[in-house]
């Protein structure tokens, strides 16, 4: 095999990066100027929606009684997530304090990370999209203003 081949690749993969995405901050009503709890919090990335969080809804029935319902045809939208059994991911949401946090997941940045966005949904909001060129932001404030 040719030698410079060989080192090519060596450098490709010396060269490749990753990057964790991660995204937390704060969210307000525009006239109160008080937290917003429930807000939805979506990351979008490359144009698709993202697992929303990390936190899991366990399933309330055994692994077992879900096996054999999936064999009589009813879906679900459970998967194997932990050894724990079935669970599902929940949508990202604000707390009482109008807090999020979203990402946590690693990101190829070769040749450059990927352009981000965050929507943010509250019924009786419009929705805000922010778009970010960075895969890493500590302290957004975000300000929705009411219908």
């Amino acid at each position: 095999m040719n030698p410079r081949f060989i080192i090519s690749i060596i450098l490709l993969g010396l060269t490749s990066c990753e990057g964790f995405i991660h995204m937390q901050g704060r969210v307000f009503d525009e006239s109160t100027k008080r937290p917003l709890d429930q807000v939805q919090v979506l990351l979008i990335l490359r144009g698709k929606d993202t697992i929303l969080s990390n936190k899991l809804e366990y399933d309330t029935i055994t692994y077992n009684e879900r096996i054999a319902l999936r064999k009589k045809g009813i879906s679900d939208n459970y998967e194997m997530h932990d050894p724990v059994g079935f669970s599902k991911r929940i949508p990202s949401q604000t707390d009482s304090m109008g807090y999020f946090s979203v990402g946590n997941m690693l990101v190829g940045c070769v040749p450059r990370c990927p352009k981000c966005e965050l929507v943010f949904i509250k019924t009786g909001y419009n929705p805000v999209r922010l778009k970010l060129n960075s895969i890493v932001a500590d302290s957004l404030i975000v300000i929705l203003k009411k219908l």
